[in-house]
């Protein structure tokens, strides 16, 4: 767990997967690499609907900083 001197703090990680790998986000939020075709990535997101998800373009936050 985080603790009081890692609130606020952005936090980075990267993550190699193979297509029908995936990773989770806390304990409701997982992430699947679905496929990969012509250089596109398409990946399944499980989440909570009252989990907000947008695409970068769709918000004007930096991307550190996004909710997903």
């Amino acid at each position: 767990m985080a603790g009081d001197e890692d609130v606020g703090r952005i936090r980075s990680l990267t993550l190699t997967r193979k297509v029908q790998q995936g990773f989770w986000i806390g304990s409701e939020v997982h992430i699947m690499i679905a496929s990969v075709e012509r250089g596109r990535v398409k990946l399944t997101i499980e989440a909570p609907a009252r989990v907000l998800i947008l695409r970068d373009e769709l918000t004007a936050r930096q991307p550190a900083t996004k909710v997903i």
